[in-house]
Formats: structure tokens, C-alpha cells, sequence
């Protein structure tokens, strides 16, 4: 039982050991009431240490990166003198350790005894639920269930421990505390942990001083789903309101959540007042949006076009323009692969432009300037820094992507195995090396962008042809942009034309037929080898093509030939 006292006293003095496993392994090995008690006795040693070396040895608590986060939340109280409220508060919430916030207590100007009554009493919720955990675990293992349903009961309690601490924050005891700021910093712990691994990420932030402290808008390319939280950690201190996808405001816990870290929906592609709206309210409000003017994932590690719009309405609004480029990113998780690598990723501050800046250039300028600022080549960023990439199954899936051979031109010829591409039909083979590079080949064909930019080439003669058409039946899915009970499905005909895309066919009975010109399709989005999409009155359409799935890319590649393209 001593070891329990002096472990969990220890491990609160070096604060990056956490006390929750000592607490679980102490609900397993004795009953909850001895249990809470000496995890209490322990943490009353341990901050009765701590106290000792602030007041007595004055140790600089401020060593610890969590102490400057707690002065930061000190700041925003109601009452100078509320420490012992936020110390209570923070031992409820479960990203800060016990050592950090008695560190800080024991550097204020409390009493011992008012200091160890706080911690005393402050951790006992945490230790309770660490206890019951304990228990829990306990059960589940002898009881033979399955682990995946203690993992959920886990993140339960631990989700009502935050929540509980946030609405208390909010309501009680911070001033001016922007909404969704506690759940915003939340959610930046667990990607730190989803997204993080041996290698870091990289920030170079030498640009930081000239970010104004006032609205701005961040715009950056856009090569993985990790994106937004490389930018927010980039901008680290500052809350950024991300343009997202609409379609995700769908589901009940995201519209909630997103709501609240102020995320602003979008519909893709297609002109949307109330996104705009969004984004003049947040700057109006002092804050910062965070845009990835591509408008989706890059299919083969470079930057596509942004759309013309974007410079004409930034612009327009005549707010701050920081630039980011983030590199590295689309090779640690291509489009078409399941799997991820946790390789170095390189997040810049390119430029600050000002106000006077914006206004002084015309809005070709500004586009060329955002264009170049943001512009990237993946597959050199690895040859720059010598990055390699392990593994037997990195072209697997490059089919799905790329549709034509680049050699013989033939249509969804390309086979992928392990590391190797070929074509069935001429044997054109390319096999891809540690850089994600292709080895040298007959065809000069130098990665995955090269692979790409030819065939999109070959697209772009076909979509010049007079006679140009492509058509396939589909499996089609109407969303609506918030209800998904009120979704439709049913079956038609998709056809894209140098004119325009057309779809012919019904959901629920109903005909949906529509058309819509080239000039109301900038791009078209798609999930490789699943479905490709577009809004026509801010209904959400997936098609599903009822042979060969990997033509959804094809489709997507298509839209931008025709946007590239002269008409014939």
C-alpha cells in the first residue's frame, strides 16, 4: 500500500508521468474506498512536496510547458483571487497532470494548509473515475467481454468529465471566453495524439510577428485530411474558423461540435451565400478563418487551380491574408491508400499580406500570388530531404486514381501490385522506389505527378474532340445538406459533355433530372473507386457507377480537362 503513497507522489513532482495508471492498477488491487484513500494520501505527499520546492528551494514551475498553459487560463477570471476555483476546475479536466496545477498552486499566494485542503479534495472526481476504470477493466478481462466496448465506456467518462468542466468554465468563472476556445483546445490534444509519432511536424513560423493580432484569413493547399489541425497548430494561440465541406453538418454530434468551434459549412463547388455570410461575420468579429481554396484533396501532391472566385472575394473584403504551404503531407497519406506513414511534414508561414497590400494589387495579381504562395510538389520535398518511405504496397491503388496508360492510352488498363504499376495491354511497367519516386524507365515517367499530368493531357485531346461524350449508369443518393432521414435513392443515367453534366433518373419515385453547364462545375469531387458528386440547388448528389468504380476519378480529371480546354 506505501507504494501506491509514493508513486503517486512521485510521479506528480516529475508531472509527465501520468497518475492515471497508478490509479487504475490501485482500483484493481483493492477495494474502492482503500483505493481513493491512498491515491489521496499520495497526492497529498506529492503536492506537499511540490510546495516544498516552489516556496522553499524556488524551483520554477514555469519549466513545465502545462504551467505557462494554466497562466494563460488564469488570466481570463472573473476574480484575481479565484486560484483555489481554477485549481478545482482543472482537476477535472483530463488534459492537464496533477503536478502541473499543483506547481501553480503552490506558486500563488495560498496558506499550506488552504493549498493541500485544495489538492486534497480537488482530485478526488478524477481519482474515482480512474478507480472505477480500474474496476471496470477488472470485469470486462475475467468476465471475457470485449475490449473495444471497455475502450468506449472509457471514452464516456471521460467525455462527461469534460464536458462538465467546460459548461462549468463557461457559465462561472471565465470573462470573455470565446465559444468553443476549451472544446477548440480539446480537440488540438487528441489530434496532437492522432497525428503525432516520433517524427514531428515541422513549423516554421518566421513570418509569426507579422500576423496581425486582429481578423485575418489563412489560406493554404490542401494535400491530406490532416490539414486543418497543421494549420491550427501553426497558428497556435490563435482560434482559426475553418471553411468545411457542408455535408458533414449532416450528422448530429459533428453539427454540434462543429457549431461550437465556430467551423463555417460550405457547399462544394457551387456558390453559397450563407458560407459567405459566415466568413464576413467571423472577420466583423475580430476572429480568423482558416480556407483551402482548392476545395479538395490533391490527387497527385501538388496544388490544383483555386478557383477564380477567391481572390475577387478576399479581395473584396480587404481583410489581412496569411498564406501557408504544407508539404510533406499527401505522401504520408495518398489519396488512394488506407494505410498512413507518420514522415516529416513541413507547415510555413509564406506570406503576410496587408490590407494596403490587397488593395494596391489588381485581383489577377492577388490570384497569382496566392496561387504561387501555396503552390507544392510533394515527391521533391521528399527528394530535398531525403525521406524515406518503407513498405511493399505504395502503388496499390494508383489505378483507382489514374485511369489511362500514359504510353498506349488505354482506358483502365493499369494493374498495380506491391511497388510496381503496369499496363495490360502495352506492358508498360513502373515500379516506385523508397522516395515515392518512379526507377528509372524507358518512359521518363518521373512520380506519381508526372503519372498523372500526362494522362490528364491525353483527357484534355479527348475533351477537344467534337464528338466528346462519356455516359454510365449509376446507383444515385440525393443528400440533403442537413436532414439525413430526409435522403433519396435511386437509379439514372450520368453524362458529361464539352456542353455541360446531365443526369437523367429518379429518387423515391420522383424524376431529378438536371443539367447543369460547364461553367457551374469549377471541379468535381470524388472518393477514389467509390463515387464521384456535385450539388444542383444545394442538394448533395452521389452517383455510384453500376460498372467500374475506378471511373469516378476519370469523371472528376474529365471536369478539369473541359475547364482547361477551349470548346471545339
Amino acid at each position: 500500500m506505501g507504494k501506491v503513497i509514493l508513486i503517486e507522489g512521485l510521479q506528480m513532482v516529475v508531472v509527465f508521468i501520468s497518475a492515471e495508471f497508478i490509479q487504475m492498477s490501485a482500483g484493481i488491487c483493492y477495494h474502492p474506498l482503500l483505493a481513493v484513500l491512498l491515491c489521496d494520501l499520495g497526492v497529498v505527499f506529492g503536492a506537499s512536496l511540490i510546495y516544498g520546492l516552489v516556496n522553499l528551494l524556488k524551483f520554477d514551475r514555469h519549466f513545465f510547458r502545462s504551467s505557462r498553459k494554466i497562466d494563460d487560463l488564469a488570466k481570463k477570471s472573473k476574480k484575481p483571487s479565484g486560484t483555489q476555483i481554477l485549481m478545482y476546475i482543472l482537476f477535472v479536466m483530463p488534459v492537464i497532470p496533477f503536478g502541473a496545477i499543483c506547481y501553480y498552486g503552490a506558486s500563488q499566494k495560498l496558506s499550506y494548509r488552504r493549498y493541500i485542503f485544495t489538492c486534497a479534495t480537488g482530485v478526488v472526481p478524477s481519482i474515482l473515475s480512474s478507480i472505477l476504470m480500474g474496476k471496470l477493466l477488472l470485469f470486462f478481462t475475467s468476465s471475457g467481454l470485449p475490449v473495444w466496448q471497455l475502450a468506449l465506456l472509457i471514452l464516456l467518462i471521460a467525455a462527461v468529465l469534460f464536458v462538465s468542466a467546460l459548461l462549468i468554465i463557461r457559465k462561472f468563472y471565465f470573462k470573455n471566453e470565446e465559444r468553443g476556445s476549451l472544446m477548440y483546445s480539446f480537440l488540438m490534444k487528441v489530434m496532437d495524439f492522432v497525428v503525432g509519432g516520433r517524427k514531428k511536424a515541422e513549423y516554421v513560423r518566421d513570418l509569426a510577428d507579422q500576423v496581425p493580432d486582429g481578423p485575418f484569413v489563412l489560406l493554404s493547399n490542401h494535400a491530406s485530411f490532416f490539414d486543418f489541425y497543421y494549420t491550427a497548430k501553426l497558428m497556435e494561440g490563435r482560434k482559426l474558423a475553418f471553411l468545411c465541406n457542408r455535408y458533414y453538418f449532416r450528422v448530429p454530434i459533428l453539427r454540434f461540435l462543429f457549431k461550437r468551434l465556430g467551423v463555417i459549412p460550405k457547399s462544394l463547388f457551387t456558390a453559397d451565400a450563407q458560407s459567405a455570410v459566415g466568413i464576413i461575420r467571423r472577420l466583423k468579429n475580430g476572429g480568423a478563418v482558416a480556407v483551402f481554396p482548392e476545395g479538395r484533396l490533391s490527387a497527385d501532391g501538388t496544388a490544383y487551380d483555386i478557383l477564380p472566385s477567391t481572390a475577387e472575394f478576399f479581395k473584396r473584403l480587404g481583410y489581412p491574408i496569411v498564406t501557408v504551404r504544407i508539404e510533406g503531407a499527401y505522401l504520408n497519406n495518398p489519396k488512394w491508400r488506407k494505410s498512413r506513414y507518420r514522415e516529416p511534414v513541413r507547415v510555413s508561414i509564406v506570406s503576410v499580406l496587408s490590407s494596403e497590400e490587397i488593395a494596391a494589387r489588381s485581383e489577377a495579381e492577388l490570384s497569382d500570388r496566392i496561387r504561387r504562395d501555396i503552390s507544392y510538389n510533394d515527391f521533391a520535398f521528399a527528394k530535398e530531404r531525403g525521406i524515406v518511405y518503407p513498405g511493399e504496397d505504395k502503388a496499390e491503388g494508383i489505378e483507382s486514381m489514374v485511369c489511362r496508360c500514359p504510353v498506349c492510352r488505354g482506358l483502365y488498363t493499369l494493374r498495380t501490385a506491391k511497388n510496381s504499376v503496369a499496363c495490360a495491354d502495352c506492358g508498360m511497367t513502373l515500379t516506385i522506389g523508397e522516395d515515392y519516386s518512379f526507377e528509372e524507365n524507358p518512359h521518363g515517367i518521373r512520380d506519381i505527378h508526372d503519372l498523372y499530368s500526362r494522362v490528364q493531357e491525353i483527357e484534355c485531346e479527348e475533351v477537344r474532340k467534337a464528338d466528346f461524350a462519356i455516359e454510365t449508369e449509376v446507383h444515385v443518393i440525393r443528400k440533403h445538406p442537413t436532414d439525413k432521414k430526409l435522403d433519396e435513392e435511386g437509379d439514372g443515367v450520368c453524362r458529361l459533355t464539352a456542353e455541360g453534366f446531365t443526369f437523367e433518373g429518379s429518387t423515391n419515385g420522383v424524376d431529378r433530372s438536371f443539367f447543369l453547364p460547364i461553367s457551374a462545375i469549377p471541379a468535381m469531387a470524388f472518393s477514389a473507386n467509390e463515387e464521384f458528386e456535385c450539388y444542383n440547388k444545394n442538394i448533395l448528389y452521389y452517383f455510384y457507377p453500376k460498372e467500374n468504380r475506378a471511373q469516378c476519378s476519370r469523371w472528376a480529371m474529365l471536369a478539369d480537362a473541359l475547364n482547361l480546354s477551349p470548346k471545339p
